[in-house]
């Protein structure tokens, strides 16, 4: 019976453990994510994208994937060069580069990917 509740007890320590952890990383991301929203709107992202001179950001975070966004983010002509300097979506102009650099390009390419999500 003791080995019954001890083991029971360890899930539940177990469960509580994962919830704490879960929480803590749900937090951290939150915050990138404000931190995504502030760099794209200080960085003067907002400008065209929310303007419609450049693409919603609602479609633009599912043209690039995983690393290739934060690429594209950092050196916007080193994937217009893969593409013979064509922009993107068509109809819109290339995408100057960004005013923005280090962790904030991390936060941005989150704030894009978690608006293109929704």
């Amino acid at each position: 019976m003791t080995s019954v509740r001890s083991g029971r007890a360890m899930i539940t320590w177990a469960i509580a453990a994962a919830s704490v952890a879960l929480g803590a990383w749900e937090w951290r991301r939150e915050l990138l994510l404000k931190r995504g929203e502030k760099a794209f709107l200080s960085g003067g992202c907002a400008v065209c994208h929310l303007a419609g001179a450049a693409p919603s950001i609602t479609k633009a975070g599912g043209l690039l994937r995983g690393k290739r966004l934060k690429q594209f983010l950092a050196d916007p002509d080193s994937i217009y060069r893969e593409r013979g300097m064509q922009p993107l979506v068509p109809g819109y102009p290339r995408m100057a580069k960004p005013k923005v650099e280090g962790d904030d390009l991390d936060a941005i390419a989150a704030y894009v990917r978690s608006v293109s999500e929704r």
